[in-house]
C-alpha cells in the first residue's frame, strides 16, 4: 500500500520556542484519494485526523440518522462519487469511515497508523484484542482481514451508533469479531485476568476520552486483564502544551511503566495538534522495531522522543477516580 498524498491548508501559525512552528488554530489535512472519486474534503479543525473528528462542508450525502442522548445526532453519509465509502458523523464530527467493498481501506490516517501499531505489538499467530469504542468499526474489520487469526471483541456504548453500524455500515458479528453493547469500563472490570494480548482504546465524548477511561483505577484493571507481554494502546487528541498526553502518560505509567507515543511526524515532534497513540506495557517496547514497522505503514508516522515523553509525564500527575 502506498502512502496517500496529503493536501494541507494552514493559517494562524504561532512560532514556538524555535524548535518548530506550533499550529494554534487550524491545520487541515486532507488525504488525496488513491482511487477514483477525488479527495475526501474536511473542514477546519486542529484535530484534522483525529478520530475522524472534523467539522466543515460535507463531501457526502446523508444516508441515515439516529439520536444518542449523550453523543447527539448520529448520521451515516455516503460519499458523493464512491457509494461504498461511508462516513459516521456524530454531533457534527466525523467519527469514522469504512469502505463496504474494501475493509482494509482506512480512509482516516490515524486509523491506518493505529492498525500498523497494533499489528506490530500483537504476538504472531492467534491473539486476543479488546477494542474500547467501535465508531464505524473500521479498525477491527481491517485487522480481521489482515490477520484473520485474531479474536476481537469490540465494546460500543451507543445503541444508536451500533444500530447504524449494523444497518448501514455492514457490521456483522462473527466468531472472530464479537460486538458488545455496553460501558467500556464495566466490560474491562468483568474481563478475566490475563485473558487478552492488547486493549485498544478509541472512545470519545466530543474530543475527550471519557474520564472513567482515564484514571489510575481504570488502567489498573486494564493491566490486570493483559497477558504478561500485553499492550494497552489509547488514541488521544491533543496539542501544545500537551496536557492531555502528559496526564495520560503519568496515569498509565502507574500500572504499565513502559510507554511510547506515536503520531504523524509533526505531532511526534510535538509541533502540531492531532492524534497521539499512547502505548504502554509491563515489558519494554522495542522503539527501533516499532519505528521500522511504523515506517513501512501507509502513512508517515514517528515516535515521540522518549525523553520528551518522560518529561511530559513527570510534569503531570496521575488522574484518579476521586
Amino acid at each position: 500500500m502506498t502512502r496517500g498524498a496529503l493536501n494541507c491548508i494552514s493559517y494562524q501559525i504561532v512560532t514556538g520556542d524555535g524548535s518548530c512552528p506550533i499550529v494554534q488554530s487550524a491545520l487541515v489535512r486532507r488525504r488525496a484519494s488513491p482511487r477514483p472519486g477525488g479527495p475526501i474534503a474536511v473542514g477546519a479543525d486542529p484535530a484534522r485526523d483525529s478520530g475522524g473528528m472534523t467539522r466543515g462542508r460535507d463531501p457526502a450525502y446523508p444516508h441515515s440518522t439516529a439520536v444518542d442522548r449523550t453523543l447527539g445526532r448520529v448520521v451515516v453519509r455516503s460519499h458523493a462519487r464512491q457509494s461504498s465509502l461511508r462516513f459516521l458523523e456524530v454531533d457534527g464530527h466525523m467519527y469514522g469511515a469504512v469502505d463496504l467493498h474494501d475493509p482494509q481501506r482506512l480512509e482516516l490516517d490515524y486509523l491506518a497508523r493505529y492498525a500498523t501499531l497494533l499489528d506490530a505489538v500483537l504476538p504472531a499467530g492467534p491473539a486476543d484484542l479488546l477494542h474500547l469504542g467501535g465508531g464505524a468499526f473500521a479498525l477491527p474489520r481491517a485487522l480481521g482481514v489482515r490477520r484473520p487469526e485474531l479474536r476481537q471483541v469490540v465494546v460500543e456504548r451507543s445503541a444508536a451508533v451500533l444500530r447504524l453500524a449494523q444497518s448501514q455500515l455492514g457490521l456483522r458479528s462473527t466468531k472472530a469479531l464479537r460486538v458488545i453493547e455496553g460501558d467500556a469500563r464495566d466490560v474491562v472490570e468483568r474481563t478475566a485476568t490475563g485473558s487478552v494480548d492488547a486493549v485498544a482504546g478509541d472512545a470519545f465524548v466530543g474530543r475527550r476520552t471519557p474520564r472513567r477511561l482515564s484514571t489510575v483505577e481504570f488502567v489498573t484493571h486494564v493491566a490486570r486483564v493483559l497477558r504478561r507481554r500485553g499492550v494497552y494502546v489509547v488514541n488521544l487528541i491533543d496539542g501544545p502544551p500537551w496536557r492531555v498526553l502528559a496526564a495520560h502518560a503519568a496515569t498509565v505509567r502507574t500500572a504499565l511503566p513502559h510507554v511510547v507515543a506515536v503520531g504523524s511526524p509533526a505531532v511526534a515532534r510535538l509541533c502540531e495538534s492531532g492524534n497521539v497513540l499512547l502505548a504502554a506495557s509491563r515489558q519494554p517496547l522495542q522503539r527501533s522495531t516499532l519505528a521500522w514497522r511504523l515506517d513501512t505503514g501507509p502513512d508517515a508516522s514517528a515516535l515521540v522522543g522518549g525523553g520528551r515523553l518522560a518529561a511530559l509525564a513527570a510534569r503531570s500527575h496521575p488522574t484518579r477516580d476521586r
